[in-house]
């Protein structure tokens, strides 16, 4: 048997990374509040509300209240720099990752200037970045979660290929501890943290839903710039994950874990779900049957008939992702 592992970002999250959109917007609001020059600049500027107003706490239970309807500064107001970023925090102050790929993905359809939306979505892209090699510095001090391992080796797998969906390096101290696949394979498929060769790829990748065809008619290849179909054709990532799968002689199981399973990589994730290699699908879920069944409803919008009713696990024969990282030694 061989092994295909899909990481998303619960796989951080177990870790005790602080890598969730949450975890994002608070950083960003809180840097802003303590004067930090360049988000001020890109995104967010509350340097003009009033002092009891200019706290996270307050700005999180009144942002409508306290975003200012003018494109220019106005005492006691939220002074946005970036209108997309303004538009995504009042549509989503709480939300996964998945959820800000798909608002994209609409507020595209709608806009009337596409080179503003691009040049505004790189700024967020910039300072996401930024924000995950902060957390990845902290996670220097982190140990690995023995129990993880146990799941990469059982049943004593030929070939694994990680799949990681993440920009992190989380799964690196996992690589030379796995025991017993003759050949290990990582593929960053959305890219690396401070990578020019394998940049991070943020954007939207259902290219079946008829709305993406439409950006495409518009024939005006700016609409483009952030649909991961386009983006995948920059590295060679995406080749070496068919060329592996092609080439592995066993059945392969895929094992799924952290990833929500949302329409925002169906492109992708339905190659990988339907190929005729893969014989099972195996949900690593969290939060009991309730996260189970959220990935089970998930996938039946990605794949096809055939992999819904023959390939996936069923819940008491999938696994509980570990959460608490457990000290080597």
């Amino acid at each position: 048997m061989d092994r295909i592992v899909i990481l998303g970002n619960g796989f951080d999250l177990a870790h005790e990374l602080e890598t969730s959109y949450n975890h994002f917007i608070k950083y960003v609001i809180n840097e802003s509040i303590n004067s930090n020059d360049e988000i001020r600049k890109d995104l967010i500027d509350p340097s003009y509300l009033n002092d009891e107003d200019c706290t996270y706490e307050a700005i999180k239970s009144k942002l409508n209240q306290l975003s200012s309807a003018s494109e220019k500064p106005s005492s006691g107001r939220l002074f946005f720099k970036n209108k997309f970023f303004r538009a995504l925090l009042t549509t989503y102050f709480h939300a996964d990752w998945i959820n800000i790929e798909d608002y994209y993905f609409r507020y595209l359809q709608n806009i009337s200037d596409i080179n503003v939306l691009n040049s505004e979505f790189e700024l967020v892209k910039k300072h996401l970045e930024k924000y995950l090699l902060i957390q990845m510095k902290e996670f220097d001090k982190k140990n690995y979660n023995s129990k993880l391992i146990d799941i990469f080796d059982m049943d004593s797998p030929e070939n694994i290929l990680f799949i990681n969906f993440n920009y992190t390096s989380t799964l690196n101290l996992y690589l030379d501890k796995i025991t017993y696949p003759s050949n290990i394979t990582v593929i960053n498929i959305h890219g690396e943290l401070n990578s020019e060769k394998n940049p991070i790829v943020f954007g939207y990748g259902d290219d079946t839903n008829p709305k993406y065809l439409d950006l495409v008619n518009k024939k005006n290849n700016h609409y483009l710039r952030n649909l991961k179909r386009q983006q995948y054709n920059l590295t060679v990532e995406y080749d070496k994950m068919k060329e592996i799968m092609s080439n592995m002689n066993n059945e392969i199981e895929v094992l799924t874990m952290g990833h929500s399973l949302g329409l925002s990589d169906k492109t992708l994730l339905k190659e990988i779900f339907d190929h005729n290699k893969v014989s099972k699908i195996k949900f690593i879920y969290h939060e009991g049957i309730s996260g189970y069944r959220n990935l089970n409803d998930n996938i039946s919008r990605i794949v096809n008939r055939n992999t819904l009713n023959n390939k996936i696990v069923n819940f008491p024969n999938s696994i509980k992702m570990p959460q608490q990282p457990i000290k080597a030694g």
